[in-house]
């Protein structure tokens, strides 16, 4: 503990000796060894981030470092809702389910259907217009059409978000679909990351019509998310790749899929088709939750959607697993890429206060 100190400098005492510091030493001790971990990944570009985690240790507490002995760092811990103050919430979505059955199967199921009253009929229709300009099968990322940009800035939706996290969720990406991608089953958290603690982010996933069956519906795996991340470390492909001649990069993601399937095979996970979605409703699903597209029936049947995927507050560094390989640098995210969409939640945001403000 001395030498951490050391390292630190006197800038770190005052968050040891603060009483709101929820930080035992355990957990500095556990956040040096990890955090000299990733400064030997990054080397000279973690002084920003050093600097970052010393000026809000006090505000960020214990949520520095979720670690196992080992200093492994932990995903976020999913909690037993039943017995919640959270339950008891009455507000209710669109649909008039109330807040505290949807956390309940939230943190339960590692989903839930939430129905915005924010979005608007003319927005929604307005993104499903846009979706079907989509050339063949292809996704739009990151599009900059207002609807889209609306539709991942909704208040209703980052509210909801946060009530289920105890977070502040912030968008980062977005996907329009025109069709079912029959996907097979996958963690998010193989594509998108946080650090110092691990599977800060969720998905909201808007119908943008009605689903149906032949479409090729979403896939989920119930309460899969309380198992692990079901990243490629977890199925153990880290370790094989050189022995199965892959090289550890986007190309070793159709192992990953494979090695996913075989394992959720033979746990006897059990798959739910979601073909109960209205056009307006949100999908939520937790970082960690198994998913995929189911079959496509009918190849011309459209399945309009956008899915948009948050990071969370405190989350402080950005990266992508499945392109991270164990003997190279973390591949990053950097803020940069989601700028227009945290420029969208300004805007909105300041409208949503105007609209509270009394006129004169």
């Amino acid at each position: 503990m001395l030498s951490f100190l050391v390292a630190l400098g006197a800038s770190a005492a005052p968050l040891l000796a603060t009483p709101r510091s929820a930080m035992t030493h355990a957990d500095w001790l556990c956040y040096a060894q990890a955090h000299s971990h990733i400064a030997e990944r990054f080397g000279s570009k973690t002084i920003a981030i050093r600097r970052y985690f010393f000026a809000r240790g006090r505000q960020l507490g214990h949520e520095l470092v979720r670690c196992a002995d080992d200093f492994t760092l932990k995903p976020h811990d999913w909690m037993d809702p039943r017995e919640h103050e959270k339950l008891e919430d009455e507000r209710q979505d669109c649909r008039g389910r109330s807040y505290g059955f949807l956390y309940e199967q939230f943190h339960e199921q590692g989903y839930t259907i939430f129905t915005p009253c924010s979005l608007r009929a003319e927005t929604i229709e307005q993104a499903a217009a846009f979706t079907r300009t989509a050339g063949g099968r292809d996704r739009l990322l990151n599009a900059a059409h207002p609807a889209v940009l609306d539709i991942a800035t909704d208040t209703d939706t980052e509210g909801f978000l946060a009530f289920l996290h105890e977070r502040t969720p912030f968008a980062f990406q977005t996907l329009n679909f025109k069709y079912g991608t029959a996907q097979p089953a996958h963690s998010d958290v193989t594509h998108f990351d946080t650090l110092p603690t691990r599977g800060l982010m969720a998905a909201a996933w808007l119908a943008l019509e009605d689903v149906h069956v032949a479409s090729g519906p979403l896939i989920v795996y119930p309460g899969s998310h309380r198992l692990g991340l079901w990243d490629m470390a977890q199925l153990g492909i880290r370790e094989d790749l050189p022995l199965r001649g892959v090289v550890p990069n986007s190309t070793a993601y159709p192992l990953y899929e494979r090695v996913l399937a075989e394992t959720i095979t033979e746990r006897g996970l059990a798959s739910e088709l979601m073909t109960d979605v209205k056009r307006g409703d949100v999908i939520v699903w937790a970082n960690s939750l198994l998913h995929g597209g189911g079959p496509v029936l009918d190849p011309n049947a459209t399945r309009l959607s956008q899915v948009t995927h948050f990071f969370f507050e405190p989350a402080a560094m950005f990266w992508v697993p499945r392109l991270s390989p164990e003997d190279r640098h973390l591949h990053q995210k950097y803020p940069s890429e989601w700028a227009a969409l945290s420029e969208a939640s300004r805007r909105r945001r300041g409208r949503s206060l105007a609209a509270r403000e009394p006129k004169p």
